[in-house]
């Protein structure tokens, strides 16, 4: 596993400091806090509470317009829910209610949040995912090319949504209530943070899938879920890349100067293999992303 959690809470967040005004801040104490209860100090910014119906985060990034988010797959994307945009006869990115509205940051109800989840196995696969654009040119929207359900579309895709590289410096980490379904076979979740060395509009790695400095070796972060929504905070610092593959970063870090989309990836249990993947076993899961904040510094 790589990674950990920075901190964790409960759902319920009792006892937490954070009052916003405007979503974008919290105070420094909560005098309301019962004795010894555990009291986060940190301030946030929101990304996206997934309480609107476009797929369009919150955030308004510096240059640019707000990205949206997206699912991807590369094998029976009509067992993906919601199906991704790239392919054809899709109705898009949606949110969906929660089992029943929660308390994330003190004062702050859910509603809704980012559901993926499969209605059937995905077979001979290295995995699925969903994740969101933070910057796009004006006017952008969901790829207009219909295509088959492969990995190549899919990559395809990607490239041409001209993602806009953000700086991230001004934040340390990144906030998120995270849950699984019960029963749910995959209970796993990879966070994985593209940044310029990463993301082939970077101009670093190489686009060629197969070559030794290719793209998309991320830096990121797994995390075991479990039937709640629990909080989990994550600093930037805790990202690392997979050394076996791909383009190796020098430096061993993100470059927050320059990112580009965070990805909430579920990962075929032992496979790292992309596209198909024969031989494996099948994929199914059912997670829930809510709630999202960068940590400010």
């Amino acid at each position: 596993m790589k990674g950990a959690t920075m901190a964790k809470f409960s759902g319920q967040m009792l006892g937490l400091s954070c009052v916003f005004t405007l979503a974008t801040g919290c105070s420094d104490s909560d005098p309301a806090a019962p004795s010894g209860e555990e009291v986060d100090q940190r301030s946030y910014t929101k990304i996206d509470d997934m309480e609107g119906t476009t797929g369009v985060i919150d955030w308004t990034p510096p240059t640019g317009s707000p990205g949206f988010w997206y699912s991807y797959a590369s094998v029976q994307c009509e067992n993906l829910r919601p199906i991704p945009s790239f392919v054809e006869g899709t109705g898009g990115w949606s949110y969906a209610e929660v089992p029943e509205p929660y308390e994330t940051f003190s004062g702050v109800t859910s509603r809704q949040a980012a559901r993926l989840r499969t209605v059937a196995p995905l077979v001979d696969t290295w995995g699925a995912g969903m994740g969101f654009f933070l910057s796009l040119p004006t006017g952008s929207g969901p790829p207009g090319l219909p295509r088959e359900c492969t990995y190549e579309s899919a990559l395809a895709s990607f490239k041409e949504t001209n993602a806009i590289p953000v700086d991230l410096t001004a934040y340390s980490g990144i906030s998120f209530w995270a849950r699984t379904e019960p029963n749910a076979p995959v209970t796993e979740l990879t966070l994985e943070l593209f940044d310029r060395n990463t993301h082939p509009a970077g101009g670093i790695c190489n686009a060629t899938q197969g070559t030794p400095d290719e793209c998309y070796n991320t830096f990121e972060v797994t995390l075991p879920l479990t039937e709640r929504f629990e909080h989990y905070v994550l600093d930037f610092s805790e990202f690392a890349q997979d050394p076996n593959w791909g383009y190796q970063v020098t430096s061993g870090t993100v470059d927050l100067t320059q990112m580009y989309n965070p990805s909430f990836n579920i990962k075929m249990p032992g496979g790292s293999c992309p596209g198909v993947c024969p031989g494996q076993p099948t994929l199914e899961f059912d997670i829930w992303i809510d709630d999202l904040y960068f940590v400010d510094r």
